[in-house]
């Protein structure tokens, strides 16, 4: 009996030695399907983290385009250039007193931003006063505009992409009517 016990764990043990190992193609190509899944993986994060960012610029520049809708709103519509067409204004404040800061608008060339930095990415904010006319006589709409250029390309209003010719309209507007 001890004979055969031996014989047989002999045998059990040449037959896994001739087929528990790998080959050299079976191990290349383990690790090229294993770099390509990992290298899909780090590339959906990257993409993940470059949207993300792009969604953290977008809602900064919503924030400035309320913010300039509601200045606007808050100096009220006798504040307001009377214009027949769409004046661009610029928000600034006034900081001459310090316990008494106001903000005001400036009238400036339509081709004209305003440049607002929020870390380190620019944004270019027009705010358009349109007085509707006799249908509406004491209101005013406001519309605050901004734009940026980002690692996306330029958000614009009004300009045409030369590759696609099709409008930039990624831009943020806030519109509001002021009485």
């Amino acid at each position: 009996m001890k004979i055969r016990n031996h014989f047989n764990h002999r045998n059990h043990f040449n037959h896994s030695s001739s087929c528990g190992g790998f080959s050299l193609i079976e191990l290349v190509f383990a690790m090229m399907f294993l770099t390509i899944i990992i290298l899909g993986v780090v590339s959906l994060q990257t993409s993940n983290l470059g949207m993300m960012n792009g969604q953290k610029i977008q809602i900064q520049a919503h924030f400035l385009a309320t913010q300039g809708a509601q200045i606007a709103k808050g100096l009220g519509y006798s504040s307001l250039p009377n214009c027949g067409t769409i004046c661009s204004q610029k928000i600034i404040l006034d900081e001459s007193d310090i316990n008494n800061k106001k903000y005001g608008l400036s009238a400036i060339p339509p081709e004209t931003k305003e440049e607002i930095e929020v870390g380190n990415q620019k944004f270019y904010r027009t705010i358009q006063i349109l007085k509707p006319g006799p249908s509406m006589p004491n209101s005013a709409k406001v519309a605050s505009i901004v734009e940026w250029t980002d690692s996306t390309g330029p958000h614009l209003k009004d300009e045409i992409d030369p590759e696609t010719l099709q409008p930039m309209n990624s831009h943020v507007e806030a519109d509001l009517i002021v009485f």
